[in-house]
């Protein structure tokens, strides 16, 4: 499980990198990550991010079956995710854009998934570590899948800054958690 939240928190913060548009507007710059990010857009995700290789960007030494299902995890937490853009403010090399980010409740999920994973290390099933981190990422992919329709709308500003021309997103802790419905703060209520 902890490998779980490690890829997840090294993937996330691989958008606090950057975040670039040429010659568009900051509305434009998030709405084209955020669409990105919906759709899991790998590709378009390493263009946007300036990566070779989104998952290698993470230092994590994974398998290509760990890429697989750490894939499988974030379609599963995009999957539902939609914003809309509320507000834009520019003030010369700086803005703000203000988006209603709404994606599955992850309190939920949370609550599900942990009960799931308690129980499965309880069962006295015999598996290797391989086997049980297998079984724990697919235990949080179907707890995800089972609360689609629970959902989670956080408001959130995102500050931009104009680089070389390029609106460069600055993601913090709040656009994190909107983008993933809540689910910084659902591990920060496990401490």
């Amino acid at each position: 499980m902890k490998k779980i939240l490690v890829i997840l928190l090294a993937v996330m913060m691989i958008f606090g990198i950057a975040g670039c548009q040429q010659t568009a507007g900051p509305d434009k710059t998030v709405s084209d990550l955020l669409d990105a990010m919906k759709a899991w857009d790998t590709a378009a995700l390493e263009e946007y991010m300036g990566l070779e290789d989104i998952y290698g960007a993470t230092d994590m030494d994974m398998s290509s079956e760990e890429a697989e299902m750490t894939d499988a995890l974030m379609k599963a937490l995009t999957a539902n995710l939609d914003y809309t853009i509320v507000n834009t403010q520019e003030d010369g090399d700086t803005a703000i854009v203000t988006a209603d980010i709404t994606n599955v409740d992850m309190s939920v999920v949370m609550a599900e998934y942990i009960t799931q994973v308690f129980a499965l290390y309880f069962s006295g099933t015999d598996m290797t570590e391989e086997e049980l981190n297998t079984a724990v990422f697919e235990l949080l992919v179907t707890s995800i899948e089972n609360n689609q329709e629970t959902l989670v709308t956080n408001t959130v500003d995102i500050e931009l800054t104009k680089v070389d021309g390029e609106w460069v997103i600055t993601a913090d802790d709040a656009f994190y958690n909107a983008v993933f419905g809540g689910m910084m703060t659902a591990f920060e209520d496990w401490e």
